[in-house]
């Protein structure tokens, strides 16, 4: 019954004379069309080079020709509309249609001519409106009867690759045999060439490639019910665009348009039927099947048709309606959200726009941090944000598996303690929650999360998926944005650091570079330690121009100089004393450090130089001092060493130095325990008791052994002192015995003398 219908269209066609084959005369635009745009339209499309992803193979709609030019039916809707809203056209010849449709991802292609939109293509497409429709028909060798899709199975189908017509047929008829054809050229030959039994594609690509390759033994058998709406595919931060070409194609006429079509379609359509074998058959079937029922038939169907076509058309208006209102959406926010100056003003505009348009009422923006693997709430729309739990790892919560998986997650009925949207009154419990991934290249960006106390509107997840690619461009804008500012504030903190540490550092810092290695910089205590009036003066001169002619070793300091400036560069640090003179001819003693310096291009030596005059002075004082100690140690130590007085010194009871006369008379030497030389051990024990009440014991009697002498009368002293860092006793003692001895030798001398002057 289907394939008797067919035939009684195409029989009604025939009767009313209406032409199948048609050629209509382009008539040229004059440019005249004035195109109602909005400021923010003009100044968006001011100076805009508009670069396009085309299809260069893809006649009559576009391709290249033999002269390079960029033609066809697509070619030359772009070109008119371009004109009409005052933008230059870029074609990007080398690019393969495929790479345009992923090079439109970011941002690298601005605009596709001729495309079917898609809900896959919407998620990182805008489309303006519909420019022409073209069905797909079924094309076979002249001598094979096909009525429709249902008479191709068994049979091999040709395809060309890629394409829309492809997907669909293997989605809805996956019994089909395809045959799979790089381009519709080779298609169409294979098929008159009777590789397979029937090709399906595009009704104008058809129609204009049979014509020119002159394949006589094809035709147009049969329609088919798929139908391709062509469509400029925008990027998708462009909308401004988009809503400026459907204003200049609003403002073509439909001859206009039939004008362009005819230029590039001419069809020929031979129904798959045979006529001498039908023509008698249906004459025959219209008899008994009866005008009356015919017509009632065709009644009924009207009015189907007409109820259909009143619901697509309330449909479409509804879905036109809904894609204006997105645009615009879509176009405020990007707007707005370039104005933002932190990630937080980002956050803030951002939830201001998508909150309201969904009917949620709380959202929260997370950022992730690449380097740290960490999202952050960087802030949003009714929520409190005190950093508490607002910070996750990758697949940690749902925020972290929304990130990982990279897929939206949506709750209804979600727990009590979940999350709460905050009111002036108190805190409301969301009915429904949704997590959406901010992705850019396949990258995630971060986390949208949002929350309303009623269902969002029935499209959300559609609305989402057209916002996230503008989010996502505009957020990896921030980012960098935000990056380049840290850098340039740390780089200028940088700066200033540096600045004021040459200027204010109380060394002497220049820069020299090669090949002449003068003076290139000078901080101020450079001018002053070489006594010079300005840095330009400074500049002026070189290394051998404040030092003398010979160093304190006799070379020439110019050849010298030359050494260390080699040494400096090919090792990157160098440190040596030098002698230096001011610019009036002072000389100075000098350390000097040369450091090798990389700054982008360019290799320069810094200099620091320290005046070591005074420590040089210091020193030779110091040397002086320790020789007079050196000698008054040695005098010391000989008077010390000769004195008649036992002299020792000990800690904790081990003896640690004494004199001669010490260990002559009491046998102990240094490292020895000196109490084991008093005759009576409670001498020491009163000793000690004596030093920690007074600190001194003064001529104290008591008895040593002696190895020479026996026991030994001694008169002893006893002194705190520290020795070598330590508490230690200081003792000297003075024989006594020797004394008394001394004493009864002189008393007998005398009372000798006085005998004898008794005598006399």
């Amino acid at each position: 019954m289907r394939n008797l219908r067919a035939f009684l269209v195409v029989l009604l066609v025939f009767a009313c004379g209406l032409p199948l084959e048609q050629t209509v005369s382009a008539m040229p635009n004059d440019g005249s069309v004035r195109i109602e745009l909005t400021d923010e339209e003009r100044k968006f499309l001011s100076g805009k080079q508009l670069r396009l992803g085309v299809d260069a193979n893809r006649p009559p709609f576009e391709y290249i020709d033999e002269q390079g030019r960029y033609v066809g039916m697509s070619a030359d809707f772009i070109m008119e509309l371009a004109k009409r809203i005052g933008v230059t056209i870029v074609v990007q010849k080398d690019v393969k249609w495929t790479q345009a449709l992923e090079k439109s991802k970011t941002g690298e292609i601005d605009a596709i001519p001729k495309i079917t939109p898609t809900e896959e293509r919407r998620k990182f497409l805008l489309f303006t409106k519909v420019y022409t429709t073209n069905p797909s028909v079924i094309v076979t060798l002249k001598e094979r009867n096909i009525h429709g899709i249902d008479d191709l199975n068994g049979l091999k189908v040709g395809v060309v690759k890629g394409l829309v017509i492809e997907a669909r047929l293997k989605k809805e008829h996956p019994d089909l045999s395809l045959v799979q054809l790089p381009d519709i050229a080779t298609a169409l030959q294979e098929l008159s060439a009777g590789k397979f039994d029937a090709f399906i594609d595009n009704l104008g690509t058809v129609a204009y490639n049979i014509d020119k390759i002159g394949l006589t033994n094809l035709k147009i058998a049969a329609s088919t019910p798929y139908i391709h709406d062509l469509a400029i595919g925008v990027r998708k931060d462009w909308p401004l665009l988009v809503s400026a070409l459907d204003k200049a194609l609003a403002s073509m006429t439909e001859q206009e348009k039939r004008q362009i079509k005819s230029r590039w379609i001419v069809v020929k359509y031979q129904a798959g039927v045979d006529w001498v074998k039908v023509v008698p058959v249906v004459v025959g079937l219209l008899g008994v099947i009866g005008f009356f029922i015919q017509w009632n038939r065709r009644l009924r169907q009207a009015v189907l048709q007409r109820e259909r076509a009143e619901r697509e058309l309330k449909d479409y208006t509804s879905r036109i309606e809904f894609n204006s209102l997105l645009k615009s959406h879509i176009a405020s926010l990007s707007t707005d959200l370039q104005t933002s100056l932190s990630m937080q003003e980002f956050s803030q505009r951002l939830m201001n726009h998508i909150v309201p348009l969904i009917k949620a009422g709380y959202g929260t923006l997370y950022v992730l941090d690449r380097d740290e693997g960490i999202l952050s709430a960087a802030g949003g729309y009714g929520g409190e944000y005190d950093n508490q739990g607002s910070h996750f790892a990758l697949g940690q919560g749902l925020v972290g598996q929304c990130a990982r998986d990279k897929l939206p997650i949506n709750i209804n009925a979600p727990t009590e303690d979940y999350l709460h949207i905050t009111c002036g009154v108190g805190k409301l419990r969301p009915v429904c929650v949704t997590l959406q991934p901010v992705i850019h290249t396949d990258n995630v960006l971060g986390v949208i999360e949002l929350a309303g106390v009623s269902p969002f509107v029935n499209d959300y997840q559609t609305m989402m998926d057209e916002l996230m690619p503008v989010i996502a461009m505009n957020l990896v804008i921030i980012v960098r944005n935000l990056h380049t500012q840290h850098l340039m504030e740390v780089t200028r903190k940088q700066k200033e650091q540096y600045r004021a540490l040459f200027e204010y550092t109380q060394d002497a810092i220049m820069t020299l570079a090669p090949p002449q290695w003068m003076f290139t910089s000078a901080n101020p205590a450079t001018l002053n330690l070489f006594r010079v009036s300005s840095e330009e003066e400074f500049t002026r001169l070189g290394p051998w121009d404040i030092s003398p002619e010979y160093q304190a070793d006799g070379q020439p300091s110019s050849v010298m100089a030359q050494q260390v400036i080699s040494m400096a560069m090919e090792q990157g640090y160098s440190s040596f004393e030098w002698t230096h003179k001011t610019i009036d001819g002072k000389e100075f003693p000098a350390t000097v450090i040369l450091t090798r310096v990389e700054l982008g291009d360019s290799v320069f030596l810094q200099a620091t130089v320290r005046d070591i005059t005074q420590q040089k002075q210091t020193a030779e004082a110091l040397m002086r001092s320790k020789q007079e100690i050196e000698t008054r140690n040695r005098n010391f130590q000989e008077i010390f060493q000769s004195s008649p007085i036992g002299i020792g010194i000990s800690t904790g009871g081990v003896l640690r130095y004494c004199n001669h006369i010490f260990t002559q008379w009491t046998n102990l030497t240094p490292g020895e325990t000196a109490f084991k030389a008093y005759v009576n051990p409670d001498d020491r024990a009163m000793l000690v008791r004596i030093l920690e009440r007074d600190g001194i014991v003064r001529d104290y009697r008591l008895q040593m052994y002696s190895a020479k002498y026996g026991v030994m009368d001694l008169l002893v002293t006893y002194m705190r002192i520290r020795y070598e860092g330590e508490e230690a006793i200081l003792g000297w003692l003075v024989n006594t015995s020797s004394l008394k001895k001394n004493n009864e030798i002189n008393q007998t001398d005398k009372t000798e003398r006085m005998s004898g002057e008794g005598g006399i």
